[in-house]
């Protein structure tokens, strides 16, 4: 399952049409329809996140669905967490993670 594909699994739990989900996640209609009618168009991080908080679920539960055979779940617990991290200090998370695949 993609991130957009998640998203419409959520909003139809939810009743919504696709203005009412650009509305929620403050976005214009031509956004949310670009999902959806575009080839390889997808939500940004961004919007991943709003979608999180509109949905009142984690990115966690959020990835927990997407792509499940390809990522683990430690790797969407390292993702909750990486999101968190203040933007200035994310730089430092990536070098710490380059030095450890270094070792491999």
């Amino acid at each position: 399952m993609t991130a957009k594909e998640r998203i419409d699994e959520l909003r139809m739990k939810k009743g919504w049409s696709l203005n009412r989900l650009a509305e929620e996640l403050g976005l214009t209609n031509t956004s949310v329809y670009a999902w959806y009618k575009k080839e390889g168009f997808n939500p940004s991080a961004q919007s991943i996140e709003k979608a999180c908080e509109v949905f009142g679920i984690s990115m966690t539960e959020f990835y927990s669905c997407v792509n499940c055979e390809q990522v683990g779940q430690n790797e969407t617990l390292l993702l909750d967490s990486f999101r968190k991290v203040p933007l200035q200090e994310q730089e430092k998370v990536l070098q710490i993670v380059k030095i450890f695949e270094r070792k491999e």
